[in-house]
């Protein structure tokens, strides 16, 4: 019986085909989740929602980014009538989906005036976030109706107040008096979803003194396969192998068909 070439390399090429299109919906599944713009290097907030005093800052402001050449500053300066602030109050509570009390407790006092920023993330379970910080008050040590604080709204998390740890060697290098200089957040997610990322700074009390907070280098890390379990793709590419050595052996077993004919 004679068998073309073309007939015998069609079913092989598709499996082929079939196994390496498997492959790439593997690690496209596999890839983790991105933050828009978690850098904010497009030099405005894209990719993030705003509400109060924030705005895009370079090393001109008086610290460095700790990626790239773009940091996000969030100020709890509030320019208008006393009024309006504390109408400030509520709008930052609303923006960022909690009641007036839940503020309150985070900051464990009555906050008069804030800024933040949010984002939506999907995630998978086991995914970590992690983002630079930076936070500054214009007073130190004040009494504690008068604690100005950053927070994560994601679990509930006092980044820094007026009580943390501000370096000497930092001191006066901005419009803020005092900074903590940059440290990490982490958060690793234990049920995959999406989530509400909202990141602020708030003063308690009356707003006489502001406070910032600088955010850069927001990112989501997905969590690394087990080391005894191979990769979706590497067990693919081991059977796409077995196919194309099925070929060539076919193949010379064709031709020695042929020629002893």
């Amino acid at each position: 019986m004679f068998f073309s070439t073309s007939s015998m390399h069609f079913p092989i090429k598709a499996g082929i085909v079939s196994l390496l299109s498997l492959a790439s919906l593997f690690s496209a599944g596999s890839s983790s989740a991105a933050v828009l713009n978690g850098s904010f290097e497009t030099g405005d907030f894209s990719g993030w929602q705003t509400f109060g005093q924030t705005s895009i800052e370079t090393v001109e402001f008086g610290t460095s980014p700790t990626e790239g050449t773009q940091q996000a500053l969030l100020d709890t300066f509030c320019p208008g009538s006393e009024e309006s602030c504390q109408d400030n109050a509520a709008g930052l509570a609303a923006f960022l989906g909690l009641e007036m009390t839940d503020l309150d407790e985070i900051g464990q006092g009555e906050v008069f005036e804030g800024s933040a920023i949010k984002t939506t993330l999907t995630v998978e379970s086991g995914d970590t976030l992690t983002f630079d910080w930076n936070f500054f008050t214009e007073f130190k040590e004040a009494e504690e109706e008068y604690n100005d604080f950053a927070f994560v709204t994601l679990s509930a998390t006092v980044l820094a107040d007026t009580y943390s740890t501000f370096p000497d060697s930092l001191i006066d290098l901005t419009k803020f008096r005092y900074q903590t200089g940059y440290q990490t957040f982490s958060y690793t997610f234990t049920t995959a979803g999406t989530y509400t990322l909202g990141i602020g700074v708030a003063e308690l009390g009356d707003g006489l003194d502001e406070a910032g907070l600088l955010v850069d280098d927001v990112v989501i890390a997905s969590t690394p396969p087990a080391t005894d379990v191979p990769e979706p793709t590497s067990i693919l590419g081991v059977l796409a192998l077995g196919v194309l050595g099925f070929a060539s052996r076919r193949w010379q077993q064709h031709s020695k068909d042929e020629r002893s004919h």
